[in-house]
């Protein structure tokens, strides 16, 4: 990966974040180094969409995450967990950990490393550690390989990272399939309808079944596995110690792509206008035990919010904001 030299080998490349970047509608060159993702204003704002669904999630059709992610959005803010919502917690984990002692404590299992990783989590959050390096790298690999279509490889000797590639893709799907529920229910009501919920604070909840939107889910999901053209991420965990190697590969056909470069859940100064229009609405869900059904809270966009390029909107950006002074907040649940 590295010359004597300590410089980057061919065909690895070095990608940057970039730090306060000058914001242009250019297309980023494939031979720029460092790749400053930030500067262009379509992936700046897939950036910070998406860096708060990968840092806590709300993934509420795959319940041990789900759980896992509400107790760690509670203990970050120090507030208390209804004794109720520990019970289901706890009986879900219970039934969880029978599948873990079946597959008994190889690091290749799945379902072991999603437990360690999250007991790591809620220790770490107990003690005020917190760090988003993980999530940025995940983040970076999976924009780097949907912007130019190309198949990417993640090295790493931090077994941790498997875990957050794997729930990536889990927010990913489960965000495309309720987008498109919501699309297909709320574009069928009327501009009329739509004006009574901006006069009604701008808000309407939708309660759906569970059952509905995981069926949706195990769709995308064999769809984004069966389609040969697709390109993807790989995650490569190498042991260097034992020697233990572990390979994850996850698929991103076209329609994913798409959706992850253009999907936002935020109202970006310098988005192109063509793009923030594609998805007028805005959803989240409470930090709730939901097993049943799910309800979500959707709002009309403040469209347009865009002003054309802004060359320096990061320094008034409260998504940069957020991220610099407290990324240990950074949350996808509702916060009132």
């Amino acid at each position: 990966m590295l010359d004597d030299n300590g410089d980057v080998k061919p065909p690895f490349r070095l990608v940057n974040l970039g730090s306060q970047p000058l914001k242009s509608y250019e297309p980023l060159p494939a031979t720029s180094v460092p790749l400053e993702f930030r500067r262009s204003p379509l992936l700046c704002s897939s950036y910070y969409a998406w860096l708060s669904p990968l840092n806590n999630p709300s993934a509420v059709l795959d319940l041990p995450r789900h759980f896992h992610n509400v107790r760690l959005h509670h203990i970050i803010r120090d507030k208390p967990i209804k004794d109720d919502d520990l019970k289901v917690q706890e009986a879900v984990r219970s039934q969880w950990r029978h599948r873990v002692e079946k597959s008994g404590d190889d690091p290749q299992s799945q379902i072991a490393r999603m437990f360690k990783f999250q007991a790591k989590r809620i220790r770490n959050a107990k003690h005020k550690k917190h760090s988003i390096v993980d999530v940025q790298l995940i983040l970076s690999a999976f924009l780097y390989s949907c912007y130019w279509g190309m198949p990417t490889s993640v090295v790493t000797a931090d077994i941790d990272v498997l875990e957050l590639g794997s729930e990536f893709m889990r927010v990913v799907l489960e965000k495309y399939i309720i987008t498109q529920y919501l699309q297909q229910t709320l574009l069928l009501r009327s501009p009329r309808e739509q004006d009574k919920i901006r006069q009604h604070g701008g808000e309407v909840t939708l309660t759906v079944p569970v059952a509905d939107l995981v069926t949706r889910l195990n769709a995308a999901f064999v769809s984004s596995h069966r389609d040969p053209q697709a390109t993807f991420v790989a995650l490569r965990f190498y042991d260097i110690g034992s020697g233990r190697r572990v390979y994850q590969k996850f698929p991103t056909p076209d329609y994913l792509r798409r959706f992850i470069i253009e999907y936002k859940n935020l109202e970006c100064y310098s988005l192109h206008p063509g793009i923030e229009a594609r998805y007028p609405y805005r959803w989240s869900v409470d930090a709730t035990n939901a097993p049943e059904t799910v309800d979500l809270t959707v709002s009309l966009a403040n469209y347009p919010f865009s002003r054309g390029l802004v060359p320096w909107c990061e320094g008034q950006c409260r998504y940069v904001q957020h991220e610099r002074e407290h990324p240990e907040l950074l949350s996808d649940f509702r916060i009132p």
